[in-house]
């Protein structure tokens, strides 16, 4: 079967996106879903999602500010979609083209995905700052609320020539071919090829295309670092491997830069603007920085919890892109 979503408002009227059997597709105002309809301020950064099988279409409401509708009805769990049923998402109208489907059949009521849980309505777009005894920034939010890919996009995006480092732990997990074709580099520097192990973290630079299926093959298995590094014109390799042990999994630099006096925990970010990594149970992610982001983070329509007393000695606010 194949589904056409169509906008039928007038912005952005006309345009389309498709699937088949088997494949999603989210639409919401965020850079990081398959259809943005970055001009309707009505619309949640991940609205809604629609999803196909050899059956059929359904619609699942992501848990957005102002919901969805299907033919005027408020979507309050997944919907069987119909051809040339009527969906509203903010102030964007769509249409819905459905072929290779048998409409008279009647399909048993559907199940919501794993990946649409009703909780999130209820889950702010927040993060808790506070400020480490070493001076480090650190913000912790919620996946559901605040997707690990809408983040890192985000701090891609602050600084001109900043550059993404996904250091792979491949004791817990072996990539697929996501990151098969980029050259991943050896993060135990003293260790030749030769006698570096196949499992042994190795250095990517992803990109957004990558980077949305590296996070999804290894989130939540504490086999992921993901650093940005702010110079174009340097390698981020050596900073990294002169802190190997930190940046080999998530859980040794949080415990690193948790408990590393001032002058040891910078020295260990030098040249990093920030650093995104999974909690233990990996349904919340932890941002570390040398500088106070809070801008960034408001810039995503994200509210910043702070525990930082006296705001006047924080470091300045980076130049936000």
């Amino acid at each position: 079967m194949r589904a056409v979503l169509e906008i039928t408002s007038e912005i952005l009227h006309g345009h389309k996106r498709a699937i088949r059997a088997g494949q999603t597709l989210e639409v919401g105002r965020s850079s990081i879903v398959d259809f943005c309809v970055e001009s309707d301020e009505q619309m949640s950064s991940r609205h809604f999602q629609l999803r196909t099988d050899t059956r059929g279409c359904y619609l699942e409401d992501f848990g957005s500010a102002n919901g969805t509708t299907v033919n005027g009805e408020e979507v309050v769990a997944a919907v069987v979609l119909k051809d040339q049923d009527r969906i509203c998402a903010g102030s964007t109208s769509f249409l819905i083209h459905l072929s290779g489907v048998d409409q008279s059949v009647t399909m048993a009521p559907v199940t919501p995905s794993a990946s649409t849980k009703p909780a999130v309505a209820a889950m702010p777009r927040e993060t808790n700052l506070k400020q480490l005894e070493n001076e480090i920034f650190e913000w912790i939010g919620v996946v559901e609320a605040v997707a690990v890919e809408e983040i890192a996009k985000r701090l891609l995006s602050v600084g001109d020539g900043w550059s993404l480092l996904a250091v792979l732990d491949r004791s817990k997990h072996q990539p697929d071919s996501a990151v098969h074709h980029l050259e991943g580099r050896r993060l135990f520097q003293w260790l030749d090829e030769e006698s570096t192990p196949e499992t042994a973290p190795r250095v990517y630079q992803l990109d957004a295309k990558t980077l949305k299926s590296v996070v999804e093959q290894s989130w939540g298995k504490d086999a992921m670092v993901m650093a940005f590094w702010e110079s174009e014109d340097e390698d981020p390799l050596p900073q990294l491997c002169r802190c190997a042990g930190a940046f080999a999994r998530p859980s040794l630099i949080r415990a690193n830069l948790a408990k590393c006096p001032p002058g040891p925990a910078k020295d260990m970010m030098l040249g990093l603007q920030a650093v995104l990594v999974e909690s233990e149970d990996g349904e919340r992610w932890s941002v570390y920085t040398v500088d106070d982001y809070s801008e960034v983070f408001g810039q995503m329509g994200v509210k910043v919890n702070s525990e930082i007393r006296n705001s006047d000695e924080v470091s300045a606010h980076p130049e936000v892109g």
